[in-house]
């Protein structure tokens, strides 16, 4: 039985996906890395920042400073606070569900506190928010969806997963929890234990669905 729901927070909750990218692509551009945020979307969504960096500086055989994150989330900072938004019926979702929630994201927890308070989420969340950062171990690692369901007193069969990235969707199946997908482009294969959904909005119907066909 499904008694608590962990979310993921960019892309999933909050429209900061491609925001990010654009700023994060011209942050690149200026330390001499051409690259679009369509491809860094294509490729990175959900995974984790440094590995990316890794790759891109390998690639592009450049060499990114020591301060590009921090800068990179200065920039990010201010562009969230300009335009980020939350996804289209998140509000109106997390209103009707009953169940105990939380956020586990591969960004840091004061990254993720901010998103929720721009777009007006920080109520429905309060502290029960989890970070990669926390257990050193990043999607598509189970570790971070088992140290939620932990946190939040509940086993990982009794957790169901709320996702947007191929890495996020990894790692909830993989730490056996039931798994839903927003995916308004149908890009996902089905698996076993996945549940695609179009919209934010017909979340508590999946919800009620997954819930009656194991009860």
């Amino acid at each position: 039985m499904i008694q608590c729901i962990i979310f993921d927070c960019d892309g999933t909750l909050v429209d900061s996906e491609f925001l990010g990218n654009q700023v994060l692509a011209k942050h690149f551009v200026d330390h001499g890395v051409d690259i679009t945020a369509e491809q860094l979307v294509a490729e990175f969504r959900g995974g984790h920042f440094t590995e990316m960096l890794q790759t891109i500086e390998l690639r592009h055989n450049a060499k990114i400073p020591s301060d590009f994150i921090e800068n990179y989330r200065l920039l990010a900072q201010k562009a969230f606070e300009q335009d980020l938004v939350s996804i289209q019926g998140a509000e109106h979702m997390l209103q009707q569900l009953e169940l105990p929630i939380c956020i586990a994201s591969n960004a840091p927890v004061v990254k993720t506190k901010s998103s929720l308070a721009i777009t007006g989420l920080t109520s429905y969340f309060g502290d029960r928010i989890y970070s990669a950062y926390d257990v050193e171990a990043w999607k598509p690692k189970p570790d971070l969806f088992l140290h939620a369901a932990q946190q939040m007193g509940f086993e990982a069969q009794q957790c169901l997963v709320v996702e947007d990235s191929d890495a996020g969707v990894q790692a909830g199946l993989a730490a056996q929890m039931q798994t839903v997908v927003l995916d308004p482009d149908n890009e996902h294969t089905a698996v076993d234990g996945l549940h695609r959904i179009s919209a934010l909005a017909e979340l508590p119907a999946t919800l009620a669905n997954i819930i009656a066909g194991h009860s």
